[in-house]
């Protein structure tokens, strides 16, 4: 069993408003936890406008499956949302091994 996790920072240029930035953070959250089945939640920059994180997370049964999907939810995030994707990062481990 393996668990990747991945944060996707993002800019939102066209937020006026922390509401503004609530509404786009949320709809790409759905959606990627809607398409993907993975677990999705904002994790920083909750006070500022145009700035988001996102981390997602997913379990499969060997590592290369879970560096798919997650590389998948990054193309997705990048072609699909009023954001634009200035970072990503991804860990990888596996529970049974590493703790």
């Amino acid at each position: 069993m393996f668990v990747g996790v991945s944060r996707i920072e993002l800019h939102i240029s066209a937020s006026q408003s922390l509401k503004d930035k609530r509404r786009i953070i949320k709809s790409l959250a759905q959606k990627i936890s809607r398409r993907f089945n993975v677990s999705v939640s904002e994790v920083d920059h909750h006070d500022l406008w145009q700035r988001g994180t996102l981390a997602v997370a997913h379990v499969a049964a060997n590592k290369k499956e879970v560096e798919k999907l997650i590389h998948k939810i990054t193309d997705y995030a990048e072609n699909n949302s009023e954001a634009e994707v200035v970072r990503c990062t991804y860990s990888f481990f596996n529970p049974e091994k590493d703790f």
